[in-house]
């Protein structure tokens, strides 16, 4: 299963804000539900990873182990195994579905609509589902990393430093969705940045709309998940 997109992560976020207050606050085991929900939403707002969950909500984050909650922890994993699209106990179903059962709908509010992400615009592509380029593109592809509309961290194998060393240096760079094309957003960024390769290679004008302008951007940009604020 893939990693969840931004309009998903969005999504989760305001249906579990949703519910929070509807859900039965104190379980039959004494634990607070609704904390439990903060640090799912904490996990998704800030798209952490499992290591950055231990230590946030792990026993060893708490120097009192009275304070150590086993339910917030348990369902902050469930909520980064959600995002990360693999199963877990209740396979299929999301973190807001798993409360439904706990939930008074009388105490619910309006639900919010879906956020939505364009159809035309079609993201996460790997490439083996490239498909021949009928001509070298000369705008980012839909699936750029260097554009501004990339999803944060769709980088495929390499690091974000790779990334930048490789936009400064002379190599060539294929366009991962179109084969027999080079990446048209690595060439714009580097006119961007007034990196003018001697060897031959794509070049494209300068668009600092569409495509980063510094490699700081680029950086702030992949930093962190979709739906988070980089650190």
């Amino acid at each position: 299963m893939k990693h969840k997109i931004q309009s998903e992560i969005l999504t989760e976020v305001a249906e579990l804000r949703r519910i929070r207050d509807a859900v039965r606050e104190i379980s039959f085991f004494g634990d607070n539900n609704r904390n439990a929900i903060d640090a799912q939403i904490d996990v998704l707002k800030s798209g952490m990873d499992e290591d950055e969950v231990n230590e946030r909500f792990g026993v060893e984050a708490f120097e009192d182990a009275d304070e150590y909650s086993e339910n917030e922890f348990s369902n902050a994993l469930d909520a980064l195994r959600w995002m990360q699209g693999e199963a877990f106990d209740n396979e299929g179903q999301s973190p807001s579905e798993m409360w439904m059962p706990l939930v008074d709908e009388s105490l619910l509010p309006k639900k919010a609509n879906p956020i939505k992400k364009t159809p035309s615009r079609k993201q996460l592509i790997t490439s083996n589902e490239a498909v021949d380029a009928k001509c070298q593109h000369k705008t980012p592809c839909s699936d750029c990393p260097w554009g501004r509309t990339a999803l944060n961290k769709w980088l495929g194998g390499a690091t974000i430093d790779e990334w930048i060393q490789t936009a400064h240096g002379e190599q060539k760079v294929d366009c991962h969705t179109l084969k027999g094309a080079e990446c048209a957003g690595l060439a714009i960024y580097r006119s961007n940045v007034s990196k003018n390769p001697r060897a031959d290679v794509l070049k494209l004008p300068s668009d600092r709309v569409k495509v980063f302008a510094t490699p700081e951007e680029f950086r702030e940009h992949h930093s962190h998940f979709p739906g988070a604020k980089a650190k």
